[in-house]
């Protein structure tokens, strides 16, 4: 295994530990854990913007997806289609919050999951 290849790794299973480390660790203090732990904090902004929960669950179908890179479409076309729904669903958002409605979470999760393994696949 190459250099950077083990580097790669080691930087993964750091950070990857220092995350839930630490979100454990203020998890466990006497504040409540929406505010100051990491997964509260990143559930409140994906209920106030369908970004948050685009983003995470499209990464996800990136990483586990069930898709080769180019089985639908190039992956230069397909990251340029990735990056078009990116922005449309962060004006849309935008738009609706403004009108006071939000997008829920949930409903994006699937949408991005597809997108994330089928645009860009690993």
């Amino acid at each position: 295994m190459q250099l950077i290849s083990k580097l790669t790794i080691g930087i993964i299973i750091t950070v990857t530990v220092l995350l839930i480390g630490y979100d454990i660790i203020v998890a466990t203090n006497s504040v409540n854990n929406a505010v100051d732990t990491l997964s509260g904090r990143i559930k409140i902004w994906a209920l106030e913007t369908p970004i948050i929960s685009w983003c995470w669950c499209g990464l996800a179908g990136h990483f586990f997806g069930p898709f080769s890179p180019g089985q639908f479409i190039s992956f230069k076309i397909g990251i340029g289609i990735l990056i078009l729904l990116t922005w449309s669903l962060m004006i849309l958002g935008l738009i609706l919050r403004s009108k006071g409605i939000t997008i829920p979470p949930w409903s994006i999760a699937i949408p991005a999951f597809l997108a994330g393994s089928i645009l860009w696949a690993q």
